[in-house]
């Protein structure tokens, strides 16, 4: 009869099975981190029923959400209103729930914007001024 031998390979195996069962897809990321990893870009805007693409002075902006609070726009190269400062910059937080993000601007005014879509490359914000509005970003 032929006994059976535990070799290192077997070990190896072992391990490496039990390796593979750990997925990283178990990871929770929370919605603090999805916003505030990287910097986003603005894509299109829709008012009411009518979408468009951003404009040229749009595309270049950069929206910053860091995980600290503090929210900032820079007007990239090309100014939408060369009068207009090029950072803007302000606060945000979270609703309790993180169903809507408050974006409390310096100086220039308070917006409450519904989360529609919050992935790790898009968002989509909600929030009304005379119409709907909705914004896309992505990274």
């Amino acid at each position: 009869m032929k006994s059976f031998k535990f070799t290192p390979s077997i070990f190896v195996f072992a391990f490496l099975a039990a390796l593979h069962s750990c997925k990283t897809d178990d990871l929770v990321v929370t919605k603090i981190e999805l916003i505030g990893r990287n910097s986003w870009k603005l894509l299109k805007v829709k008012v009411g029923t009518t979408e468009s693409n951003t404009t040229a002075c749009q595309a270049d902006d950069t929206y910053s959400f860091e995980i600290n609070g503090t929210y900032s726009v820079d007007q990239g190269a090309t100014k939408c209103d060369p009068g207009q400062d090029q950072s803007i910059v302000g606060k945000w937080v979270f609703s309790s729930d993180e169903t809507k993000v408050r974006l409390l601007i310096t100086g220039i005014s308070v917006q409450e914007k519904e989360i529609l879509e919050l992935t790790s490359t898009s968002m989509r914000l909600k929030y009304f001024s005379v119409n709907d509005i909705e914004e896309t970003y992505s990274h």
